[in-house]
């Protein structure tokens, strides 16, 4: 919890704190602003592991995954899932910093 309210996840691993907020009707983009905006990973920062900040945004229809957007704090890491092909496209080059296993 922080004073802005709580992120919708939060996923603890041994060298990583994952921060997650989801959303239907808006963006991943907007999910990561709330998290940055509203200060939701701040309380995980003096822990002394990693924090990763991850926006989610999922169809209404399908309730899948639609679009996610993943960052380190160094990095970023987009892709938006394409109705026709069903693969995920990148937006943003990946670094050794983001890690294998975080994409939903």
């Amino acid at each position: 919890k922080c004073a802005g309210g709580r992120a919708d996840m939060v996923v603890w691993m041994p060298d990583t704190i994952y921060v997650f907020e989801l959303k239907v009707h808006d963006s991943a983009r907007a999910a990561l602003e709330q998290i940055d905006g509203k200060g939701y990973a701040i309380p995980y920062q003096a822990d002394g592991r990693k924090v990763v900040k991850v926006g989610v945004k999922f169809n209404a229809d399908t309730r899948a995954p639609e679009e996610w957007i993943i960052c380190t704090g160094k990095s970023t890491e987009s892709a938006e899932k394409t109705e026709d092909t069903g693969k995920g496209t990148e937006d943003a080059e990946k670094t050794e910093d983001t890690e294998a296993g975080v994409r939903i």
